[in-house]
């Protein structure tokens, strides 16, 4: 199960842990390629090649816009009106692990949208970070193909409920895979605790260092999980919603479901 889920997983790189402090958000021009500033760190992070197609992305997605994200905003849909049918349109394709794939490019299409009206200056270091956030759509194909993080959900009879992240003004960060295991449909949960890192404004690497699977696997210190990181690029985040993309372009949306410390970190 490590084996199909550690060198798959969407974003997983070596660790390398840099804690930097929370900054005061602001409202400007977010970095149009959220991938450049960490380039010089190809040990720990994707290759540039991989760094240089989010990048293509990224100004594809932005083409035909009036000044980037940060500018004029689009003319095509208000944000209010475009968090509306994004939402719409999730209830109905799901959270993208049995969609198809003009229904996955349905809501990429969406969320693209969404992106545009992003005014954090520097989402990484925001405090609209901190809090629980629940998964609500990736076309990210390791997930999809894992049915989650860890893998479990893709076992036969195996199903998947939820998936939480919680992101500490501390710094620390814990990943929640919520599961139903046969015979029963009993409840399960994975546990994946760790550092958050700000790599730059826009960019944030989630490492671990405490990793319980559900079933009562564990892994610490320095195993091959252990050194395991996940990079996401947050592109759109308000008091809601959260919109990240990896280092490979794929889309993750995510919606608070509280805020405040981990207490339990």
């Amino acid at each position: 199960l490590l084996r199909a889920w550690t060198p798959a997983g969407e974003g997983f790189t070596p660790r390398q842990t840099v804690r930097t402090r929370t900054q005061p958000e602001g409202v400007g021009q977010p970095h149009l390629h959220p991938y450049r500033g960490i380039q010089s760190r190809p040990r720990w992070l994707a290759s540039p090649c991989v760094l240089a197609m989010a990048a293509d992305s990224s100004k594809k997605r932005i083409k035909g816009t009036d000044g980037g994200r940060g500018g004029a905003a689009p003319a095509k849909m208000s944000e209010t009106a475009l968090i509306a049918k994004l939402r719409a349109t999730v209830a109905e394709v799901g959270n993208g692990f049995d969609a198809l794939g003009p229904d996955l490019e349905r809501v990429a299409a969406l969320l693209g949208d969404l992106e545009d009206y992003n005014d954090v200056k520097n989402p990484s270091r925001s405090t609209k970070l901190w809090g629980d956030w629940r998964l609500l759509f990736t076309d990210s194909q390791p997930m999809i193909k894992n049915r989650g993080v860890t893998g479990l959900a893709s076992i036969p009879l195996v199903t998947y409920v939820d998936l939480i992240q919680r992101f500490d003004s501390r710094g620390y960060a814990e990943t929640l895979e919520k599961i139903k295991v046969p015979p029963f449909g009993t409840l399960a949960e994975s546990s994946l605790k760790g550092n958050l890192t700000a790599l730059t404004d826009q960019v944030i690497e989630h490492s671990y260092f405490d990793i319980k699977l559900a079933g009562g696997f564990s892994a610490a210190g320095e195993s091959d999980v252990s050194r395991k990181t996940a990079v996401l690029a947050i592109t759109y985040l308000s008091e809601e919603l959260r919109v990240c993309r990896s280092p490979s372009d794929a889309l993750f949306l995510f919606q608070r479901t509280s805020a405040g410390s981990i207490d339990r970190l």
